[in-house]
């Protein structure tokens, strides 16, 4: 389905509010990428209590992409809210409650299915 394209438009990183833009997650196309201040930066030093972000086709009766996100909500918050935008320019919204580390799971249907902007809110 194509390859992820690094995230470059950081705005917020290491707070508790910000967004990712200028780029792209595409199905199977393994984990986030970002780029910031022209490096490649690992996505826990953007996004607070987020280690991974990936995007996955997967074959359910009901949906047809699995946005999975490994993190947890940082200690002494309320939750850690991950909103993304596809390229159709839907969002959806995924809240981590869970200071315990883990796998969490968006499934979501789209005609255009990339993702083009994440942003959190903590």
């Amino acid at each position: 389905m194509g390859t992820n394209k690094a995230f470059e438009g950081v705005a917020g990183a290491g707070t508790d509010e910000g967004m990712l833009t200028d780029g792209l997650l595409v199905p199977d196309g393994g984990e986030i990428k970002i780029i910031f201040k022209d490096k490649p930066i690992d996505v826990n030093k953007v996004i607070p209590g987020i280690h991974s972000i990936k995007l996955v086709k997967i074959d359910g009766k009901t949906y047809k992409y699995e946005l999975r996100i490994d993190g947890e909500c940082p200690k002494k918050k309320l939750d850690n809210k991950i909103i993304v935008t596809d390229s159709d320019g839907k969002s959806y919204t995924k809240k981590l409650y869970s200071e315990t580390r883990e796998v969490h799971t968006l499934n979501y249907n789209s005609l255009k299915p990339n993702i083009k902007v994440i942003s959190w809110d903590i």
